[in-house]
C-alpha cells in the first residue's frame, strides 16, 4: 500500500433507526508502519495471560480454601497485567511519533485489569472468611 492509499471505516454514532448508513461517520484509516514495542512488554502482557489460563477452575464441591487460592490467582494475574499494561501506556507517551490514543487506550485498559484484579481479590477475601467460619463452626 502507497502512502497515498486509504481505507474508508464506517462508524456508528448511535443514531440508528433512520436508514442503512444512518448515524455512520466516514473515517479515513491511512496504514502505518507496523508498531515494535519492547519485547519486555509483549512479553510480560503474554505472562500475564498464560498465567490466568493455565488457573485450573476447582470442581463445585471444592473447599473454601481452594476458591480463595482460585480466586487470589486469578486476581495476582490481573494486578500483573495491569501492571504491564501501565508500562506500555508510559512507554507510549514517551514516543514521540505515537498519537496520545494509544497511551489512553493503554490507561483504559490499565483500568480494567485494575477493576478485574480488584474483584477477585475481594472474592479471595470472601472465600477466607468463609473457610474461617465453617472452621470455627467444626470445632
Amino acid at each position: 500500500m502507497s502512502s497515498n492509499d486509504t481505507t474508508v471505516v464506517e462508524i456508528g454514532t448511535g443514531s440508528a433507526g433512520r436508514g442503512r448508513h444512518a448515524g455512520t461517520r466516514r473515517l479515513r484509516a491511512v496504514e502505518s508502519a507496523p508498531v515494535e514495542i519492547p519485547l519486555r512488554i509483549v512479553s510480560g502482557l503474554s505472562d500475564a495471560t498464560v498465567l490466568r489460563r493455565e488457573v485450573p477452575l476447582p470442581d463445585s464441591e471444592a473447599a473454601p480454601e481452594v476458591w480463595a487460592a482460585w480466586s487470589a490467582r486469578l486476581a495476582l494475574s490481573h494486578a500483573r497485567s495491569a501492571g504491564w499494561w501501565g508500562v506500555l501506556a508510559r512507554w507510549t507517551i514517551r514516543q514521540s511519533d505515537f498519537p496520545l490514543l494509544y497511551a489512553s487506550a493503554a490507561r483504559t485498559a490499565q483500568r480494567g485489569e485494575r477493576d478485574r484484579a480488584k474483584h477477585w481479590q475481594q472474592r479471595a477475601q470472601e472465600w477466607q472468611a468463609r473457610a474461617a467460619v465453617m472452621a470455627g463452626g467444626a470445632r
